[in-house]
């Protein structure tokens, strides 16, 4: 009876909500809906199957499929109930691997806050943290994702920090706070394009990133669904409401937040009738927040609502639920028409007696401002109302995730290998990619993985075969692990490949013949050092069966190595001098500049009188020439530690560049044994001397900015080899290896030089272990500590952003591999970006759902004017 009573009110309903309008059908639906709620409220009161529905209509929010409760800073294995709404909040350790939990101030502790504000789990280490959530639903629908934060000064510092906050691979929002108990919350809609949704935080500062509170929503129709992107919450209010609570679950079965909202000029009015008792309508709103409105006080008055953005090239998506909350007359009509900033919007608006119908816009609207005016039509004797409203930023999500066979290779690997550092979200980014793993960029189009550096990794078994899933592969280090088994012959098939680094493992049989082909042919680094058991060509043999040969031929080999380094000692006291002339003959400095006598040399030094500095080379001296000229004369010491060749590639390197950063060669001297090169005297100084703890002048930050980015341009518009070979603490680690200098060693170099203006340091930092700057800097960022990093003599007077991204590119320009390292056209356009940021000392600010006071329950919503 109950069922077929519900049916008949369902199509009774449908067929009048056509002639909504008419006065006489209003009538009739009230009559029909009394006697429906008579019916209904018996049935329940003596049915057990009634109360059975009445009291699954209320269960957990956290029974429900999709949704995602996450109270992010507790111990594993515990939960949070939350007594208002009783959702259960699980720990996020099943979510995220990194980061550590914490509890905020005892001071910032209320009997009025909530207690899933009462931890945090912060992100000291490493620069991206992502959760992985996995919603049961999968990607075939629609999520609300809410992450909320409250600093509390859980860290001690006192300090308000700010960071971004991502979505898979593009920008969610900035989160930032106004005060330490200042609840920020941050509401994304959106229709994941992959099973699992990444929500990562990225720091942009020496800021640690934080959560508080990450939940998921699951809607179950395609409602807010845009064709354009993701929609960020701007605004969501319960108009009229004078409770000056947040309503959401159990009230609202999503679970969205409504805030009171009230317009002072405006007359408030309610109903105690529950709204769409009987026909939900597809948003399910809430019916508290239906059962208030706001309408002008002269009937003859429009209602006008202003909401100020700021940002004219932002995107929004409206959204406005209306109800009619007074029983009308049959000579009653409320009827009226919406513009939207001056434009007609939307016409003949009737809101239906206890029943929400909602109005929207199909196609995203820009401007400073969103400007609604509702105004009766001629025919309409009662004003306009507005009963809630939502507000929606159109996000453009362009990047793509990392390409999918990529990211199911390396996540078997991951599994196979148990690594797991901070291999979380996507492997490509956002900003960051994961650790060891280098990735290749092309417009928007999905990222590849071209690098991957598991060395010295603890890895156990056999070489995997999804490591030759991963098509674009350039790099691929395994060296110095206890890999065993045979190389699999599908690594020869990643056409990109360019080095193989399989050293130092326990591999056994024969390459295939497709990797020791691109070898032979120079297109493959092959590295197979160390592997006993493994051959290049067959027959293979076991290495136990075939010991006594090669060990005959070490002892040998070695007693080889004994005699010819006796005798080399033995030659090089005598002929050290002769050996640095013919050294320096091979490569003779052929070029337009001037050569030197000795003699002349000692002349222009005025007999060496003057010494302005020394190095690995031997002495530099102050000089001048018969025109006047100052010079600086560089002579190597017969018992350099460095040598002859270096000494010669730095004069060919100066005598080969001519750019207004460097000093220019003016000749140079190899008469009989004394070499010596003639330069250019810098009266001024050198950068060395300018960073140095004993300069008198510090410079600015800006003014390194400066010197790196004039230094990081040669002139000409192509790229110099600077071959800087032997300068201890600049040079490409693997030249060590490979004999060669490129483009990417130039990038090196310029990365150390990047690191001294940033730090202030020396290159090679004097301690008693002599630490290189890189691990130096690398040891503070590692703990998250960026301020002991930067020069203390900046005194802070720097905008923390540019400092930030410089260190970043200087990061980026030095990875042991050069195939991790960017173009130098690239570090130019970043390095341009950092002195932008630090001329103008902008402070940019986002669009953010700020909630300020303790008391979730007890929230006053944001004001129109």
């Amino acid at each position: 009876m109950l069922f077929l009573l519900y049916l008949a009110s369902f199509f009774f309903f449908f067929s009048l909500s056509s002639f909504s309008s008419s006065s006489m059908s209003q009538k009739v639906m009230r009559w029909w809906s009394s006697i429906l709620w008579f019916v209904y409220f018996s049935a329940f009161s003596t049915n057990s199957t009634g109360s059975k529905l009445h009291e699954q209509a209320r269960r957990r929010l956290d029974d429900v499929g999709g949704n995602i409760n996450i109270d992010c800073g507790i111990p594993e294995g515990s939960t949070t109930i939350d007594p208002n709404t009783d959702i259960h909040y699980t720990t996020d350790s099943h979510f995220i691997n990194t980061g550590i939990n914490s509890n905020i101030s005892p001071k910032f502790i209320s009997e009025d806050l909530q207690k899933v504000f009462m931890n945090v789990r912060s992100f000291p280490q490493g620069n991206r943290s992502c959760y992985t959530l996995r919603p049961p639903e999968g990607k075939a629908t629609i999520y609300l994702i809410r992450a909320s934060f409250m600093y509390g000064d859980y860290d001690g510092l006192n300090k308000l920090p700010e960071f971004d906050l991502y979505v898979g691979m593009n920008l969610w929002d900035t989160v930032k706070f106004d005060s330490a108990s200042h609840v920020v919350i941050k509401e994304i809609i959106l229709a994941p394009m992959m099973d699992n949704i990444y929500v990562c935080l990225i720091r942009t500062t020496s800021d640690t990133p934080f959560i508080s509170v990450l939940e998921v929503r699951h809607f179950h129709t395609s409602i807010y669904r845009t064709e354009s992107g993701p929609l960020l919450l701007h605004r969501r209010l319960d108009v009229g409401s004078t409770s000056n609570r947040i309503i959401r679950f159990k009230d609202d079965v999503y679970d969205r937040m409504w805030f009171s909202f009230n317009v002072v000029e405006e007359e408030l009015f309610n109903t105690s009738f529950t709204t769409d008792s009987l026909v939900e309508s597809e948003y399910r709103l809430p019916s508290k927040v239906m059962q208030t409105a706001i309408r002008p006080i002269d009937v003859n008055d429009s209602l006008d609502l202003v909401f100020d953005i700021g940002d004219p090239t932002l995107k929004y998506y409206v959204y406005m639920h209306f109800a009619e909350l007074q029983e009308l007359e049959d000579d009653q009509l409320r009827e009226f028409n919406i513009e939207l900033n001056g434009k007609l919007w939307q016409e003949s608006v009737v809101p239906n007696y206890l029943r929400s119908i909602t109005i929207h816009n199909n196609q995203s609207v820009r401007g400073a401002s969103l400007k609604f005016r509702l105004y009766k039509t001629p025919r309409s004797v009662l004003p306009p109302i507005v009963n809630a409203m939502e507000i929606y930023i159109l996000k453009d999500f362009l990047q793509a995730f990392t390409a999918q066979e990529d990211v199911l290779a390396i996540l078997d690997i991951k599994m196979i290998y148990e690594v797991v550092d901070n291999w979380e979200g996507d492997p490509c980014g956002p900003i960051f990619t994961w650790d060891d793993v280098n990735c290749s960029y092309s417009g928007y189009d999905p990222p590849r993985i071209i690098s991957l550096n598991l060395s010295s990794k603890g890895l156990k078994g056999q070489i995997s075969p999804s490591l030759s899933k991963i098509k674009s592969l350039q790099y691929l280090d395994l060296s110095n692990n206890s890999l065993r088994g045979e190389v699999p012959e599908s690594l020869s098939q990643l056409s990109d490949l360019m080095t193989l680094n399989l050293a130092g493992n326990k591999l056994s049989g024969l390459i295939p013949s497709g990797l020791t082909e691109k070898s032979r042919k120079g297109s493959l680094s092959l590295s197979i050092e160390g592997n006993l058991d493994i051959c290049l060509s067959p027959p293979c043999r076991n290495g136990k069966k075939n010991i006594v040969v090669p060990v005959v031929a070490v002892i040998i080999s070695l007693v080889v190595l004994l005699v010819a380094a006796f005798l080399f000692l033995w030659i090089f006291k005598r002929k050290k001098a002769q050996h640095f002339l013919l050294k320096f003959k091979q490569g003779s400095l052929k070029s337009d500049n001037r050569q030197f006598t000795y003699t002349e040399i000692v002349s222009i030094t005025n007999n060496f009188e003057t010494v302005v500095g020394k190095g690995g080379f031997g002495t530099v001296y102050h000089g001048k020439l018969d025109d006047g000229m100052q010079v600086a004369v560089k002579m190597l010491s017969s018992f350099s530690a460095q040598g002859s060749e270096q000494f010669r590639t730095e004069a060919q390197l100066l005598m080969r560049v001519h750019h207004k950063n460097l000093t220019t060669l003016v000749g140079y001297c190899h008469d009989s044994t004394n070499f010596g090169i003639v330069y250019e005297y810098m009266s001024y100084g050198n950068l060395e001397q300018y960073l140095s703890a004993e300069a008198n002048q510090v410079l600015s930050w800006r003014e390194r900015l400066k010197i790196a980015v004039d230094t990081a341009q040669v002139e000409s518009g192509s790229h110099l080899l600077t071959s800087i070979v032997g300068t201890v603490g600049y040079l490409d680690p693997e030249y060590y290896s490979s004999g060669r200098l490129t483009e990417k060693s130039d990038v090196y170099s310029f990365g150390v030089v990047l690191l001294e203006l940033i730090t202030g340091q020396p290159a090679v930092i004097q301690t008693h272990e002599n630490t290189n700057i890189i691990k130096w800097v690398s040891l503070f960022m590692e703990k998250g500590d960026i301020r002991r990093i930067i020069d203390p003599r900046l005194e802070e007077n720097y905008e923390m952003n540019s400092v930030w991204k410089a260190l970043e590119i200087a990061m980026s320009c030095v990875p042991s591999t050069s195939i991790q390292r960017p173009p130098m056209n690239h570090v130019v356009i970043e390095l341009k970006e950092c002195l932008e940021t630090e001329m103008s000392r902008d402070i940019t600010s986002s669009t953010s759902f700020d909630i300020t006071p303790f008391n979730l329950g007890a929230e006053i919503g944001p004001q129109a004017r």
